[in-house]
């Protein structure tokens, strides 16, 4: 009789495994989920994940189970929301060697690594080694080749396994035979300009490769943006994060 919440991360996963499996099973859940969410109205069922549940609904005959939901998307900071959380005393407090930098030297970094989410702004953070020393006391100051510097010891060979969680979330994510087909896309997006590519361009090249059609294509592409790996952008489509891109042009694309 109480108020209550539930909360379940990732249960995309789950809907995937079990569709996959047996689809009729995954259809008679989905649908005793939907019961109790709808016998139980002091209850509010928070379903968070990286994966698109509503691709996977779509794809398997289930988006009535969750026609109720709600859809919302947590943005990764702004620039000036980064450049707070980064300058937070408390925060570089955390940091290995705790520093400042320019407003301008700042941008360049956020604008190398894309995607402003406080885990990469953590991982580049704890790599800076501040090369002007500061008073006693106080931290010391980062130049741009001292954030440049920390890129690049992120995406040394000792360090690929910060990145590995990609490649397991694509295998895990994304049916058997969408998997070829999305590292195809990312590894044509790594080797791509930072404008990225169009649609038409990387379906042209898929088909040297095999059968895909359009629709399958524009499924694929949408759980990659889901997954925050790629940003569509007037219709063409690049890595999020510039630093995930640096990975999987030096360590997974073929």
């Amino acid at each position: 009789g109480d108020k209550t919440a539930i909360i379940i991360d990732e249960i995309a996963y789950f809907f995937l495994a079990l569709a996959e499996d047996n689809q009729k099973e995954a259809h008679a859940f989905a649908y005793k989920l939907r019961a109790l969410q709808q016998r139980h109205k002091n209850v509010r069922w928070l379903i968070t994940g990286s994966i698109g549940l509503d691709t996977i609904a779509r794809r398997h005959g289930l988006e009535g189970a969750f026609v109720d939901f709600e859809t919302f998307v947590l943005e990764p900071f702004t620039n000036a929301e980064a450049l707070s959380y980064i300058r937070d005393p408390a925060r570089q407090g955390m940091y290995n060697h705790p520093f400042d930098a320019s407003d301008a030297d700042f941008e360049a970094m956020f604008s190398a690594l894309g995607w402003l989410v406080p885990y990469y702004l953590d991982l580049i953070a704890n790599e800076v080694r501040p090369s002007l020393a500061g008073p006693p006391g106080e931290r010391g100051t980062a130049t741009w080749a001292d954030l440049d510097a920390a890129f690049e010891r992120l995406l040394r060979p000792n360090r690929k396994s910060v990145f590995a969680v990609w490649r397991e979330h694509i295998d895990k994510n994304l049916p058997k035979l969408d998997r070829a087909i999305a590292h195809h896309i990312l590894g044509a997006l790594s080797k791509s300009g930072p404008e990225g590519e169009q649609a038409d361009t990387l379906l042209a090249q898929l088909s040297a490769t095999g059968t895909v059609t359009r629709p399958r294509l524009r499924e694929i592409l949408a759980m990659l943006e889901n997954d925050g790996l790629i940003t569509n952008i007037e219709r063409r489509y690049a890595f999020r994060s510039g630093l995930v891109k640096r990975y999987w042009h030096e360590y997974e694309a073929e």
